[in-house]
């Protein structure tokens, strides 16, 4: 079975969609953390867990909301991130804002979310709460289905089905397909009637007016 992580470690536009999502939610949980945490220190109830515990319910709300009804948070935005719903029906803004639950406890259930996404088959940008939501995130110019890029420096390639393949031959040291598989060819005998004095073997054409034996290899 091909999971996420065989197809990450052939596609290099795939490690960058997943570098630019957690460069996404780094500029979120900082303006999440940043603005919490200041309001918390007017009330006077900035404590580590209490800061901890009302951080991860904001920024499940926040990116929710901000995802519901606009399709992206304010990380997702500047990196050119979408989050997008690939079902039917009117029940997107409702799937785009529970694709974000893992984000309550978001130091222990986003980890693991995407490391299930990307253990399991299919589309490699999904979350495991992405295909139970049937949602995904795109960048911009991508399309809301992931189709492999086959690179030329990596060890294997990724064919179009997402199934691990052989890398492209390479023109300068591969032999044209036209030459593969074909018999070999050997010249004609100097004279069919004529066998080698020393053996007896049979005699091939060779530089000249010589002739080479195939039994003993002498040229006469």
């Amino acid at each position: 079975m091909v999971t996420g992580f065989d197809i990450l470690g052939h596609d290099r536009k795939l490690r960058k969609h997943w570098l630019y999502r957690v460069l996404a939610i780094m500029i979120d949980m900082l303006i999440v953390f940043f603005a919490t945490g200041a309001v918390l220190m007017m009330m006077d109830k900035n404590t580590i867990i209490i800061s901890g515990l009302v951080s991860s319910v904001v920024l499940f709300l926040y990116s929710g909301i901000m995802e519901a009804a606009m399709g992206a948070t304010i990380g997702k935005k500047i990196l050119g991130l979408k989050a997008r719903y690939l079902g039917t029906g009117g029940s997107g803004s409702i799937m785009l804002f529970l694709r974000n639950i893992p984000k309550v406890l978001w130091y222990i259930l986003l980890p693991i979310d995407a490391v299930i996404g990307l253990a399991g088959r299919g589309d490699p940008r999904q979350r495991l709460f992405d295909r139970i939501t049937k949602t995904t995130v795109v960048h911009a110019g991508e399309s809301d289905h992931h189709h492999p890029v086959i690179t030329n420096d990596d060890d294997g390639a990724i064919q179009e089905d997402g199934e691990v393949g052989q890398t492209a031959p390479s023109p300068i040291f591969d032999e044209p397909a036209s030459t593969k598989n074909a018999p070999l060819e050997v010249a004609p005998t100097k004279d069919l009637e004529e066998k080698c004095r020393s053996c007896g073997g049979e005699l091939v054409s060779a530089s000249g007016d010589k002739a080479k034996c195939l039994g003993c290899g002498q040229i006469q």
